[in-house]
């Protein structure tokens, strides 16, 4: 890797994880995305000895082309490494360290996608999946509370899983979450959750030392792959699922219900810990569709 690019990136990758807070596992896809890049200008485009300010707009749409036709990336990967490429320039730009002052990819624009409405559960769908589970998971008060607090609060995965007993509060009925870009926020707890968390702490048995409120057989921290797995059994063993059900449709169920009872959709955007409406609304297209749906059904259709 050329000297210059790898002590930029390095410098870029820094400013992600301590300015702007951001996950290890988003640093990480960053990481991938650029090195990618650089090795392309180092094999394809350059010498060995190749400066930043060296880097045009025509380097970066054959790096695009390079990813399409010999990547064979979809619009969505291209779309991500679009996004990558702009906040690495303005970073350059910005810290005036790096002698550029233009931003070589400024006039690329996202690809235009299939916009893909999530998946979700009905209301009827939650409660045979809760009654299903109750009957058949070998740790029924855990796996109660875990996926009753998923639809309840429509946290993310990493959300859950990552969950320490200091930021679960019965008296004042909420939990404190950290999400993308360590950012926390507090969702409340509805008395059905506060219960069924109880009665599963009741039982909870750690074997390591460990604040985290859900555990695996073992008594240790339950992993993501683990919370993936036992879903996917109760979905079958419920008669729901469909292709596309996974853990993220209870966070899409989460939103979806409480948008279709009236709950505000700013309200929606801050228990999701969203950074724009635009991404909320979502949840209104999905009952739109709905509504067409239902529409077709009409006497006179």
């Amino acid at each position: 890797m050329n000297k210059n690019f790898q002590i930029a990136l390095d410098d870029y990758l820094i400013h992600l994880e301590i300015e702007r807070g951001l996950s290890d596992k988003t640093v990480l896809g960053y990481k991938f995305d650029l090195k990618v890049f650089g090795e392309y200008l180092e094999n394809s485009i350059f010498d060995n000895n190749w400066n930043l300010k060296d880097i045009k707009s025509r380097h970066i749409r054959l790096f695009l082309a390079y990813l399409k036709k010999e990547r064979k990336n979809s619009p969505e990967a291209m779309n991500r490494k679009i996004v990558v490429l702009h906040t690495f320039f303005r970073f350059l730009i910005r810290t005036e360290e790096y002698d550029i002052k233009k931003d070589p990819s400024k006039d690329f624009k996202k690809l235009k996608t299939e916009k893909k409405l999530p998946k979700y559960l009905s209301l009827a769908e939650c409660e045979k999946l809760l009654d299903k589970i109750s009957k058949v998971s070998n740790h029924p008060e855990r796996d109660l509370a875990l996926y009753q607090l998923f639809l309840q609060t429509g946290c993310r995965i990493s959300e859950v899983s990552g969950l320490e007993l200091s930021n679960l509060s019965f008296k004042e009925k909420y939990i404190k979450i950290k999400g993308k870009g360590n950012k926390e926020r507090i969702i409340p707890l509805t008395d059905t959750t506060i219960d069924l968390l109880k009665e599963y702490i009741k039982v909870r048995k750690p074997t390591v030392e460990t604040d985290m409120v859900f555990l695996n057989t073992y008594g240790k921290p339950l992993q993501n792959s683990s919370i993936r797995n036992n879903l996917k059994k109760y979905y079958k063993a419920a008669g729901i699922y469909r292709q596309g059900l996974a853990v993220h449709s209870l966070r899409h169920t989460c939103f979806t219900l409480l948008y279709k009872r009236g709950v505000d959709i700013r309200v929606i955007k801050d228990l999701a810990g969203h950074e724009n409406i635009s991404t909320t609304e979502i949840y209104t297209h999905l009952t739109n569709e709905e509504l067409i749906d239902n529409m077709e059904k009409h006497p006179l259709g």
